[in-house]
């Protein structure tokens, strides 16, 4: 018995110092994370921050309307400004909200990025506020937040984003207002609901009257889409079945009504979105979702394909 409890002593006391022996030591790093470490007050250099913006930023920039964030000297620009650090740290509107780069963004990084903004501004509470008083408005202020990711002539170059140039003014005010309200809400565009909420009056009306009054083109397209020749057929016989052209496509290429939007040569991605979010109860409307309720992912891949190309030279 005496053998049986000395022999459970040593096992304890062995796996206690297997314990001492692999305890780590010094100070205790996040599991999981690839941002870099960095204390406050300590010189941070662009090549730490670099990685960061490219991972989560590289989408939208560099593009026609926003800066080259892997260029130092065009990040420094939007780190004077405030913008940077207001977006990205303290708002969280940037990555655009919802968006993958968004989802995937972690706090350390946008810690690492926090800490490179205060290491060029001086770094630490002594040296008075990160975030500098905003520069005077321009006279763009009104659309400066939509032209980040729409672009200054209305086709934004992610994916996702639609073209807003020559969209009807009253088909711009009903989005706003829904997205203001909340009736209108999806994911790719999830920024929209906050960006609407804050415009006054008199900058919806700037906002509204920018983008009517830019001229609709859809840019030649350079997607490889795969069986495209059995998607455009396929997507031209939904579209004749439910009547996309009659609605969608007077003789200027446009609706037959201002209000409803411009959807030939629109973006497929956006496209395909849209058609998803009103087929799913996503997106309020009163013709759309029964027109699109029994369409499977397929049929609708093929409908968003053949609307697209239309305004690349496929007539109807």
């Amino acid at each position: 018995m005496a053998l049986e409890n000395l022999q459970k002593c040593l096992v304890m006391v062995s796996i206690f110092v297997s314990f001492i022996a692999c305890a780590p030591s010094g100070e205790h790093k996040p599991v999981g994370s690839s941002a870099p470490n960095t204390r406050k007050g300590e010189k941070v250099e662009f090549e730490v921050v670099r990685p960061v913006l490219k991972k989560n930023c590289a989408s939208c920039h560099p593009s026609k309307s926003a800066p080259d964030w892997m260029d130092e000297a065009q990040a420094l620009q939007y780190v004077r400004n405030g913008k940077l650090l207001k977006r990205v740290v303290v708002e969280k509107t940037m990555p655009q909200v919802g968006s993958p780069e968004s989802l995937a963004m972690t706090d350390a990084e946008r810690g690492v990025i926090k800490a490179w903004v205060e290491s060029v501004q001086g770094g630490g509470e002594e040296s008075g506020p990160v975030v500098p008083v905003d520069p005077v408005p321009g006279p763009l202020a009104p659309v400066e937040k939509c032209i980040s990711c729409h672009g200054v002539f209305g086709d934004g170059p992610a994916p996702g984003v639609p073209y807003l140039a020559g969209q009807s003014r009253p088909y711009l005010d009903k989005q706003l207002t829904d997205y203001k309200s909340g009736a209108r809400t999806d994911r790719a565009m999830g920024a929209m609901n906050s960006i609407a909420s804050t415009l006054t009056p008199e900058e919806k009306t700037f906002v509204l009257d920018y983008f009517s009054r830019l001229k609709w083109g859809t840019p030649p397209s350079s997607e490889q889409i795969p069986d495209l020749e059995r998607k455009l057929k396929r997507g031209e016989e939904l579209a004749k079945e439910i009547g996309c052209v009659s609605c969608h496509a007077s003789k200027d290429g446009g609706p037959i009504t201002p209000d409803w939007p411009r959807v030939i040569g629109q973006k497929r991605d956006y496209l395909l979105g849209q058609l998803k979010a009103f087929r799913d109860g996503q997106r309020p409307g009163t013709t759309m979702p029964g027109v699109v309720e029994k369409m499977t992912d397929e049929d609708l891949e093929a409908l968003a394909v053949f609307i697209h190309r239309l305004g690349l030279g496929k007539k109807p």
